[in-house]
């Protein structure tokens, strides 16, 4: 109960200060901190008053190693938050007899595969999951010596169909009954992820689906929080929008407009609320300090400030600051602290890019002169050089040297009949299958490069079928004789009576059409080509089909109007007309 109310007494505070007068230096929405988020009573509130305090907590899966977890509102600005959150440890996944778990890693969302010797088989799950709460899901597997009396009861087992009812899974290889060993791979539409099995699940002996039926959902981009500014709306998923707009008196730095991708993370950088006159540098605000010189409502490039320590703390670095043209203090803001910590202690450890320090939850605040910090690289990232080891001398913190660079994927593979666009090959990377012409996806079509490898499985892609060609009366086909008619393949007719009117072959084109209509076998026969004052030259014949040729050649005297030649057509009419002779 005491816990309860350490936290509803800030937000009592706050609405009381509200209902009086108005303090002229108000923050707005508390910043956004990785792994972190605000306590849920603070959530509705983007305006709190000066002095104001709230509370953050660490994301479900990690867990709080350093740091107090309370930031305040002072004079318009919010004190940093101290609080570092890492992921929690589930440890060990537990032991299989005459098998082993192959381990991912042992931190939340990580998983454990477990893996039979040779002459066992694997009874239970496949995989176990690192939860938010620490522990493992599902239970220990066994791995069960394989007989030959129960493989045979297994041929007689059968699952259900899979069933989806919100639509949004795709499932491959589909048949009306399955039996024991059968397997279905699963996909999910565009814009949703799988949430919580395998992409692909198994029939196993006792009539079950292993892993367990997963479900889709829909791929979301974490909130943003604008200070002195609005977004709109607050929460989306991908493929859609927010419009991002600044308060009166301020101005918008960077994008309005941010787009969220299926990888669950924006199309640029969250933009910044400025206010409006050029750039200007956030009030100075130091603990345990007071400001002699420099004091102003609002601060531009070239406006320096002085601190100087109440008494009993010891300045930590520059007194003086200068705003720059950025908008950024240089050098950084000064701190001051207090005697146990002058005395050659250390607070809190600095923060570096990509990187972490590992501290366990019984370290201080504050370290003891000659300690040792160990740091190590973010999830998705390697280590490229440096020490990761930082020591407390003389009340400073030794430089962190260690560079962590983001994981390479390296290729995706092959796709035969198609290929890979890359975006990248580094961590948080996609790339996206195209198959080629004439051959359609079977699949996911795109692959995050996640800091375990690839994730899927490479796509395939397979070649478009035409449907089966007609039979064509009087004719026959020939062509491919497996019955399959897929990209590019060709069906040849030939007339067995009559003659062959239209294409004598016809194609499967990458749409899944045939290139042509198909041909007809009719018996076309022309009338006798008689021409007065006439002879003919060439096709001599008692009747004439489809396609004969006769050629005319008038008497001396006489001169031709018209076609010498003509061809018997497909109407059974001499094409062009009959020529005539005319005298000259």
């Amino acid at each position: 109960m005491a816990h309860f109310w350490w936290i509803l007494l800030p937000l009592v505070s706050l609405l009381f200060r509200s209902a009086g007068s108005q303090p002229a230096d108000r923050c707005g929405a508390p910043l956004h901190y990785p792994n972190t988020q605000l306590e849920d009573l603070y959530l509705q509130h983007s305006d709190f008053s000066s002095g104001v305090q709230v509370a953050y907590k660490c994301r479900p899966g990690y867990t709080q190693t350093a740091g107090r977890r309370v930031v305040r509102c002072e004079r318009g600005r919010w004190t940093e938050l101290q609080m570092t959150c890492e992921k929690k440890s589930c440890g060990s996944a537990g032991d299989i007899p005459n098998g082993r778990f192959k381990y991912e890693g042992v931190l939340y969302g990580e998983r454990a595969h477990a893996v039979c010797n040779r002459g066992y088989e694997l009874i239970g799950d496949t995989f176990r999951e690192c939860q938010s709460d620490a522990t493992w899901s599902g239970q220990v597997p066994t791995c069960d010596e394989i007989q030959m009396t129960r493989e045979l009861s297994r041929r007689h087992t059968s699952c259900t169909v899979p069933k989806d009812r919100n639509k949004n899974l795709i499932m491959n290889n589909t048949k009306t009954t399955y039996q024991y060993g059968d397997t279905v791979s699963l996909a999910c539409v565009e814009g949703h992820h799988l949430n919580g099995s395998a992409a692909v699940i198994k029939c196993d002996e006792s009539g079950r689906w292993n892993p367990y039926f997963p479900k889709c959902l829909w791929i979301k981009c974490p909130v943003i929080h604008i200070r002195n500014g609005r977004v709109r709306p607050q929460q989306v998923r991908f493929q859609t929008s927010v419009t991002i707009s600044c308060d009166q008196g301020f101005r918008l730095i960077g994008a309005a407009k941010l787009s969220c991708l299926r990888s669950g993370s924006w199309t640029e950088a969250f933009p910044t609320c400025v206010p409006e006159g050029g750039p200007t540098c956030p009030v100075p605000v130091v603990d345990n300090a007071k400001r002699i010189s420099g004091e102003a409502s609002v601060y531009q490039p070239t406006h320096s400030v002085t601190f100087a320590c109440l008494e009993g703390y010891v300045l930590s670095g520059s007194a003086q600051v200068t705003c720059g043209q950025d908008g950024q203090w240089q050098p950084e803001l000064p701190g001051c602290k207090p005697p146990a910590v002058a005395a050659n202690k250390c607070g809190a450890t600095p923060r570096v890019p990509n990187t972490h320090p590992k501290i366990d939850l019984l370290h201080p605040a504050e370290f003891e002169p000659n300690a040792r910090v160990v740091y190590k690289c973010d999830e998705g990232y390697i280590r490229a050089g440096g020490s990761s080891i930082i020591r407390c001398v003389n009340g400073k913190w030794t430089p962190v040297t260690l560079t962590c660079e983001r994981k390479s994927c390296g290729n995706a593979g092959e796709i035969q009949n198609g290929r890979y666009v890359y975006e990248g090959v580094q961590f948080g990377d996609i790339v996206t299958a195209i198959c080629d012409d004439g051959f359609e996806m079977v699949g996911r079509n795109f692959r995050t490069c996640l800091s375990s490898g690839w994730d899927g499985r490479e796509p395939v892609c397979e070649a478009v079928q035409c449907p089966e060609p007609p039979e064509v009366a009087n004719a026959e086909a020939s062509g491919s004789m497996d019955g399959l008619y897929v990209y590019s393949s060709a069906i040849s007719y030939r007339c067995r009576t009559g003659v062959l009117v239209g294409e004598g072959q016809i194609y499967c084109r990458k749409n899944g059409t045939w290139s042509a209509p198909p041909p007809q076998c009719k018996d076309i026969v022309c009338p006798n080509p008689n021409v007065k004052m006439a002879s003919r030259v060439r096709g001599f014949k008692s009747k004439y089909v489809y396609n004969d040729v006769v050629t005319f050649v008038c008497s001396p005297k006489m001169r031709m109007q018209g076609a010498r030649t003509v061809t018997c057509g497909p109407n059974g009419k001499w094409e062009p007309d009959l020529p005539k002779c005319l005298w000259k």
